[in-house]
């Protein structure tokens, strides 16, 4: 596998998928996804709408960090490809515990392709064995051609039995809902995450979370 990674020049940054009806090409490649990546450094693709508050459709078995019982949620879209996306869950990390859980959902991005589907499958289904937030700490903290498994066994995850569970009807059933579930909810860039139902875009520092938090 190959992954590109960009330089943060900016506090609100990310990866946008393609407006409804422009076509991503499978030419397009590495190129193509950081010229896209880099369009969103701008913040033109993230824009915040505080006023507005939605309801996330519950997703049993998502990976859910910090209390089950906090007064504040946070639910994130990821896509694993994303260096924003990796930059937010070390925040994310940071900010969940007795008051704030953080579920995490996945929208890997059209131009990130195959790649970033399989890591979405990877994650989900290192989830369903009990060491998804380790895995996907495993996966950021990664690179290289043999990066699933390498992730898999710092995880503690035997990489033929993520294999085996990834390639599940139950996995795939898991992202489709979370890919449709984005649609919904109007998502096109990652990271995008709603604080108690409030959508919020990019790669935030932990004080701007936190001020968001106690915005109610």
């Amino acid at each position: 596998m190959k992954y590109v990674y960009f330089l943060l020049i900016a506090t609100v940054a990310g990866c946008a998928s393609p407006r409804d009806g422009e076509p991503v090409g499978a030419a397009e490649g590495a190129a193509g996804a950081a010229e896209r990546c880099e369009s969103c450094k701008s913040g033109k693709h993230h824009e915040d709408d505080p006023a507005e508050r939605v309801s996330v459709t519950p997703a049993p078995g998502a990976l859910t960090i910090g209390s089950a019982r906090a007064a504040h949620e946070i639910v994130v879209f990821t896509d694993l490809d994303c260096p924003y996306c990796q930059k937010l869950h070390g925040t994310l990390g940071e900010v969940a515990g007795s008051d704030v859980r953080v579920v995490v959902r996945h929208n890997p991005l059209p131009f990130h392709g195959e790649e970033a589907r399989d890591a979405a499958r990877a994650a989900i289904a290192a989830t369903r064995l009990g060491k998804g937030d380790a895995f996907l700490r495993a996966w950021f903290g990664s690179d290289g051609p043999a990066r699933l498994e390498t992730a898999a066994i710092k995880a503690g995850i035997s990489p033929e039995e993520l294999s085996r569970v990834m390639r599940t009807p139950e996995v795939e059933r898991a992202l489709e809902a979370d890919v449709a579930e984005a649609k919904r909810l109007g998502v096109r860039g990652t990271p995008t995450f709603f604080v108690d139902g409030r959508r919020t875009t990019g790669a935030r520092s932990r004080e701007a979370i936190a001020a968001k938090l106690a915005g109610g």
